[in-house]
C-alpha cells in the first residue's frame, strides 16, 4: 500500500505539473464549447442553487426548454457540485485537473489488478491521463467528453475485479453500481452508453476466456454472471434516478428521439489510414490554433486522435512477443480491437449494421469509441514492461558493476529531460506553424519526432535491461521518463492554447451595453424575447445575461421547437441541428414566440426593423412590422371560423419556474401563451375565491394552451417536477445500502454475540 500510495501521489503530481497554471493562476481552458455552452450552464446551476432552487427549467434559450432533464446539465454530479463552491470562473480548470487525475488513477488501478507492479502501472496511469483523445478535446471545449472519459478505466476496473475475484463478488458489484451512477451523473450520455456496452462485453468475454483456459467449467456461468453484472449496473443507473427519470422523459420529446442519418452519425470517425497517428500523432497536421494556422490537411470528419505516447503501442505489442501473457491480456486485446474497429465508423462496412442496433443510431462521432481502445492499450503496455523486465538475460545482468549501468541510465535520463525534452516542444512548434498545404514537411517533421522518441526508447531499454538486480525498476523508470517528456511535449499546447485567467472569463460574461434597452423578463415582468442571427455565436450567454432568446446551442433540444424553427428557416426535414441561430428577421413564427428584438453584428436595412442600439458586440433592432404577443385569446368570427386576438395581461411574477398573471375571464376561454408546452407545467386559477386546476394542452405549434374557466382572475403557471425520479433514486439507494450492510455483516463478527443475547442461544 505504501508503494501504491507513492505511485498515485506521483501520478497526481505529474497531472498537477501538466496543469500548473490552474493551481498557480487559477486559469481555465476557455475555448470551443465551454464559453458557448458549458460556462453559461454552470453559471446558471450555481446561481440557481445559491437561490435555493433546483434548475428544472431554462427560460432563456429556445423559448424555454428543460434544463435538469438535459443530461449534460450534470446538476447532481457530486464533483461538479464541490467545484461550484469555488468561483465558476475557475471551475473548468479545476475540473480538467481533477478528471485527468481521476482517469489516470483508474487506469493505474486497472493495471495493478491485471498484474502490473506499481511503476509499470504508473506508466498506464500517466499514458491514459494525458492521452491525445483528451488533449484534442480541451481546445474544442468538450468538457463532458474528458469528464466522461475519466470514468472509462474505472468501469473496466470494477468489471475486471468482479470477474476475476476468488472471494465475494458483492464488493465489486456494489463498486460497479457506484461507478455507473457517477458515470451517468457526469453528463455524457454517449460515453455512458458505450461504457455499459463494453463493460458487459468485457465481463462476458473475460469470463468465457477464463472458463476455457482455467476452470474448464460450463459456459453458462459467465453468461449468468454477466446478467448479474448488468443488474448491478442498472442499480447504479437507478441510484441516479433523480436525473435518469427526467432525462428519459426528455429524450422521447427531444431532437434525438429518433436515429439521425448514417451520414451524420459517422462524422468524426477515426479511419484506418489514421493508425499511423498511434506513433506519429501530428502526421495529418493539427487543429490546435497556435499560430492562427490550422494545418490539419486530412478530411475534417476524420479529426480524431488515439495517441498515448509513441512507445505505448510498442510496449503493448512487446507483451505478446514476450510469450509471458497474463490471463487478462487476450480479453483486453479483444476489447481494444473491437473498440478500434467501431471507431473507424464510415470506413467500416460493419458499422452500418451496428448503426441499426438500439441506441447506436442516436449518437454521432464514432471516434468516441477510441478511449475504449486507449485504456486496454495502456494497460497492455504496463504489462509489456513487466514482461520485458522478467525476460532479462542473466548473463547480461550479473557480470557487470551495477554502478556503470545506473550511471549510464542516469546520464541518458538527464539528456532526455534537459536535451530532448527541451527540443521536442520546439520541433512541435515548427511543425504546427507549417501551412496545411506543406504536406511533405509536416510528414517529415512528424516522422523525425516519432523517430527520435522510438530511438530514445530503444536506447533506454537496452541500458536499463543490463542493470543488475534493479533492471525491472530501471526499465520502468526509463519508460516512465520518456513517456512524460513525450506527452508533455505533445499535449501541453492543447492545454495552454485556450487558457484564460479568472478576470478574463468574468469580463467575457459581462452583458454588453447594447442590451441595456432590451428589457429582461425577470426584471421588468415583460416576457419579450430576442432572436440572434447567425453572426452572433454565443446565444447561450443570454442565460448569464438573463435575457430570453429563441436561439441557443445544445445537442439536445425539443423536437417540436426544432420543427417550428426549421419551417421558418427552410431547413430540410429530418436534418440534425444542434446550433440554432437564425437568418429570418420577419416571420409569423417570430410573432408567435413574442420576439420583439433582432440582434446581429451586421447592419440591416429591411422594412419593419428600427435600429435601437449599435455597438462593438452587436446591433439591436426592434421589429415594427409584426405584432408579437405573449398571450392570444381564442375567438370565433360570425362565420364560425376560429381565430386568435391579443390578450393583454398584467404580470405579477415571472421566474424560471413560475409565472403569475391576471386576466379577467367572464366565460370559458382558451388562452395560448408563448411558452413551450412540456410535461410538468401546471396552471391554477382563482375562481370566486377558490383555487381551480386549469387544463394545459399543446397547440399545433407546440405552445401551451390554457382552458380558463369562467370568472377566472389570477393565474399561476408553475413547473411541478415528477417525483418518480426521486422515488427510483431512493429505492435504489436503499437497495445499495442493504447490500452494503449484508456485505459488512459477512465480513465482521460483532453481530453474532448480539444475536446470541437477543435469541438466548449460543451461536
Amino acid at each position: 500500500m505504501k508503494k501504491d500510495g507513492l505511485a498515485l501521489a506521483l501520478l497526481w503530481l505529474v497531472m498537477g505539473a501538466f496543469c500548473y497554471e490552474v493551481l498557480v493562476y487559477g486559469a481555465s481552458p476557455f475555448g470551443g464549447d465551454i464559453p458557448f455552452q458549458f460556462y453559461p450552464w454552470k453559471a446558471y446551476v450555481q446561481a440557481s442553487l445559491a437561490e435555493g432552487r433546483l434548475p428544472y427549467w431554462n427560460p432563456y434559450t429556445f423559448a424555454g426548454a428543460p434544463f435538469l432533464a438535459n443530461m449534460q446539465s450534470a446538476v447532481f454530479y457530486p464533483f461538479d457540485l464541490l467545484l461550484l463552491l469555488f468561483s465558476v470562473d475557475r471551475f473548468f480548470g479545476l475540473s480538467l485537473l481533477f478528471h485527468l487525475g481521476l482517469g489516470g488513477t483508474g487506469a493505474y488501478l486497472l493495471a495493478r489488478l491485471c498484474g502490473a507492479s506499481p511503476l509499470p502501472a504508473l506508466f498506464a496511469g500517466i499514458a491514459y491521463g494525458l492521452n491525445g483523445f483528451v488533449m484534442i478535446h480541451i481546445p474544442a471545449g468538450n468538457h463532458y467528453t474528458y469528464a466522461g472519459a475519466a470514468w472509462i478505466p474505472w468501469i473496466f476496473f470494477v468489471t475486471t475485479g468482479f470477474v476475476r475475484t476468488t472471494k465475494s463478488r458483492l464488493p465489486w458489484a456494489l463498486g460497479g453500481s457506484l461507478v455507473a451512477c457517477l458515470h451517468f451523473l457526469c453528463g455524457h450520455p454517449q460515453m455512458l452508453f458505450y461504457s455499459l456496452f463494453f463493460s458487459l462485453f468485457l465481463c462476458l468475454g473475460m469470463g468465457v476466456w477464463e472458463t476455457k483456459r482455467v476452470a474448464h467449467g460450463s459456459l453458462w456461468l459467465p453468461v449468468i454472471r454477466t446478467g448479474v453484472w448488468g443488474g448491478f449496473l442498472a442499480l447504479g443507473i437507478g441510484m441516479a434516478g433523480m436525473q435518469f427519470y427526467p432525462t428519459l422523459e426528455y429524450v422521447f420529446a427531444a431532437s434525438r428521439a429518433s436515429s439521425i442519418s448514417l451520414q451524420a452519425a459517422t462524422e468524426f470517425s477515426f479511419a484506418p489510414h489514421r493508425l499511423i497517428t498511434l506513433l506519429l500523432p501530428e502526421y495529418y497536421g493539427t487543429r490546435v490554433d497556435v499560430f492562427s494556422v490550422w494545418n490539419h490537411y486530412d478530411s475534417f470528419v476524420y479529426w480524431s486522435c488515439a495517441y498515448a505516447g509513441a512507445i505505448t503501442p510498442c510496449l503493448a505489442v512487446a507483451l505478446f512477443l514476450s510469450g509471458k501473457k497474463p490471463i487478462t491480456a487476450i480479453p483486453l486485446a479483444a476489447l481494444a480491437g473491437l473498440a478500434l474497429l467501431l471507431a473507424w465508423g464510415r470506413d467500416n462496412p460493419f458499422y452500418t449494421l451496428v448503426y441499426q442496433l438500439p441506441g447506436f443510431g442516436h449518437f454521432r462521432a464514432p471516434a468516441k469509441f477510441l478511449p475504449y481502445f486507449i485504456v486496454p492499450t495502456c494497460v497492455l503496455a504496463a504489462l509489456g514492461i513487466e514482461a520485458l523486465a522478467a525476460a532479462r538475460e542473466s548473463k547480461e545482468t550479473t557480470r557487470r558493476d551495477p554502478r556503470i549501468w545506473l550511471g549510464m541510465l542516469g546520464a541518458a535520463l538527464l539528456f532526455l529531460f534537459t536535451g530532448l525534452g527541451r527540443q521536442l516542444p520546439t520541433f512541435y512548434a515548427l511543425l504546427r506553424a507549417l501551412p496545411g498545404e506543406d504536406v511533405q514537411r509536416i510528414r517529415m517533421y512528424t516522422t523525425i519526432i516519432g523517430g527520435l522518441l522510438l530511438f530514445t526508447g530503444f536506447v533506454l531499454y537496452r541500458i536499463a535491461r543490463k542493470v543488475p538486480r534493479y533492471g525491472g525498476v530501471a526499465l520502468a523508470v526509463a519508460m516512465l521518463s520518456l513517456l512524460v517528456v513525450d506527452l508533455f511535449s505533445y499535449g501541453r499546447v492543447y492545454f495552454t492554447t485556450t487558457l484564460k485567467k479568472p478576470e478574463q472569463i468574468r469580463a467575457y460574461a459581462i452583458a454588453p451595453e447594447e442590451l441595456a434597452g432590451v428589457r429582461a423578463p425577470l426584471v421588468s415582468k415583460t416576457p419579450e424575447r430576442v432572436a440572434t442571427l447567425r453572426d452572433i455565436i454565443y446565444p447561450n450567454l443570454f442565460i448569464c445575461w438573463r435575457r430570453a432568446t429563441i436561439a441557443g446551442y445544445d445537442p439536445l433540444s425539443l423536437q417540436s421547437f426544432n420543427q417550428v424553427i426549421g419551417a421558418m428557416e427552410g431547413w430540410e426535414p429530418g436534418g440534425f441541428h444542434d446550433d440554432i441561430r437564425l437568418t429570418v428577421t420577419d416571420h409569423p413564427v417570430l410573432d408567435l414566440l413574442n420576439v420583439r428584438y433582432i440582434l446581429t453584428r451586421r447592419e440591416l436595412n429591411q422594412l419593419g426593423l428600427k435600429e435601437r442600439a449599435a455597438g462593438t458586440a452587436f446591433r439591436v433592432y426592434e421589429r415594427t412590422s409584426g405584432d408579437p404577443q405573449w398571450a392570444m385569446e381564442a375567438v370565433r368570427s360570425v362565420t364560425g371560423e376560429a381565430g386568435w386576438r391579443p390578450a393583454p395581461l398584467l404580470f405579477t411574477a415571472y421566474t424560471p419556474h413560475e409565472i403569475r398573471f391576471t386576466y379577467p375571464v367572464e366565460e370559458e376561454t382558451q388562452l395560448r401563451v408563448a411558452e413551450w408546452a412540456y410535461p410538468g407545467w401546471r396552471v391554477t386559477a382563482q375562481v370566486n375565491g377558490a383555487l381551480v386546476e386549469v387544463p394545459v394542452e399543446a397547440s399545433a405549434e407546440g405552445l401551451r394552451v390554457l382552458t380558463l374557466p369562467a370568472h377566472a382572475r389570477e393565474m399561476r403557471m408553475y413547473y411541478d417536477p415528477p417525483v418518480w425520479g426521486w422515488v427510483l433514486a431512493g429505492l435504489s439507494w436503499l437497495g445499495f445500502g442493504l447490500a452494503s450492510v449484508v456485505l459488512y455483516l459477512k465480513r465482521t463478527d460483532w453481530i453474532w454475540p448480539i444475536l446470541a443475547r437477543v435469541l438466548g442461544r449460543d451461536y
